[in-house]
């Protein structure tokens, strides 16, 4: 076939506004004689003749069948699909939806499609019975509407237990427990929780419970647990081994920190003043002698022993014999000069000097260095404050 060979629209199914009867399923033998169903069509009465006790058709049967039929075409054609039928899929001639099945959702927002044949569960089903059944959306697509992704469920969710999930709902398809998102927003969106460190209820969120446990906190004991609490405070990924961070435990706390670091210092000079009482140091002397040596000596007489009368000249005074006239004069005599030889012998003082204090004193002063203190009550940088949220 090809695509111009497309048939007529059906716009009015046939005898739309004739009279025409519906046509029963089970068969009309014994109930109305001649009457067509979807059991029998025709019953073999009808095409008897009448001398051989046949009974004419009825004109509103015909009118009938080709209603039914006509006006299935006539959806069809115009696009229209069939949601899932309860009857329709009980019905003993059918047995269920046949694999490769398409129905249109309860919402008419999508479809399901029938993965299995005779597949007589209900994919509409809120009570987890529905089975093999995939939410496909209204254009066959993973998108609906501008920013906004509907019916993409998670496929082994679907077929194990029916259920489907889409992101106005329970994200759990999407986003596993336990997992933390910032969220820019006041009003938490369902299927989270704030992460403010709360205690919940382990039955009511209990995909969340198994995931984390009791990490953040036992809660009572018993039935409740703790969420994480993130306020105020940054999020920092497990060292596990890298040894950034070591000796650190899933959900466990850290205070703030700086690292080891110098400050570099002014330091403007500054001076000592002194104090001097002076002082004195005793001296010991036990007392010492030298001893003196003299080899003696002498001095040469000049002249014969004679000298001019008349002359002192500081020397000692010598008589000369009487001269002829039988006189003495008297003179000084005036001797040669001559080294004495006389030496002193040296001696071991034995003076001592008694040790003394000095008594200097240095008075103290300021140095005159400061390190300015500078900053806040933490160390941190620049950030924007957010909601972190916990899926559940």
């Amino acid at each position: 076939m090809q695509a111009d060979q497309s048939p007529a629209l059906v716009t009015l199914p046939f005898a739309a506004n004739a009279l025409r009867n519906v046509i029963p399923e089970s068969s009309q033998t014994g109930v109305a004689a001649g009457a067509a169903s979807l059991n029998d069509g025709f019953p073999p009465a009808t095409m008897q003749p009448k001398t051989q006790g046949g009974v004419p058709p009825d004109g509103k049967d015909f009118n009938g069948i080709l209603f039914l039929l006509s006006a299935v075409a006539r959806w069809m054609q115009a696009g229209g699909s069939f949601a899932y039928d309860p009857a329709f899929k009980a019905n003993p001639n059918l047995g269920g939806y046949p694999r490769g099945a398409t129905v249109l959702r309860a919402d008419l927002n999508g479809f399901w499609f029938n993965t299995t044949d005779n597949n007589t569960t209900n994919p509409d089903a809120k009570d987890g019975s529905a089975r093999n059944w995939i939410a496909l959306n209204a254009d066959w697509n993973a998108a609906s509407g501008p920013g906004a992704i509907q019916n993409r469920p998670t496929l082994a969710k679907v077929a194990t237990t029916g259920q489907y999930s889409d992101l106005s709902g329970t994200p759990t398809a999407f986003i596993p427990p336990g997992a933390l998102l910032p969220f820019m927003g006041s009003a938490v969106p369902v299927g989270y929780l704030l992460a403010n460190g709360a205690a919940v209820s382990r039955q009511t969120y209990a995909a969340l419970f198994a995931a984390i446990g009791t990490t953040y906190g036992a809660g009572n004991g018993s039935t409740t647990f703790n969420l994480p609490d993130t306020r105020g405070v940054c999020l920092r990924g497990l060292d596990n081994g890298r040894g950034l961070d070591p000796g650190r435990a899933l959900g466990s706390y850290q205070a703030d920190s700086y690292a080891w670091h110098g400050h570099g210092v002014s330091d403007p000079g500054h001076a000592h003043g002194v104090a001097d009482p002076g002082h004195a140091h005793g001296v010991y002397d036990p007392g010492h002698g030298h001893g003196v040596g003299d080899p003696g000596h002498s001095h040469s007489m000049p002249a014969g022993g004679w000298v001019q009368s008349g002359t002192d000249n500081g020397g000692s005074c010598a008589v000369s014999p009487p001269n002829q006239y039988g006189a003495y004069n008297r003179a000084i005599n005036n001797t040669n000069s001559n080294g004495t030889g006389i030496w002193i012998g040296a001696s071991n003082a034995n003076i001592g000097i008694y040790g003394s204090g000095t008594g200097i004193g240095i008075y103290g002063s300021g140095t005159g260095i400061s390190i300015v203190a500078a900053g806040g009550a933490e160390t941190r940088g620049k950030n924007l404050p957010a909601n972190f949220i916990i899926a559940y």
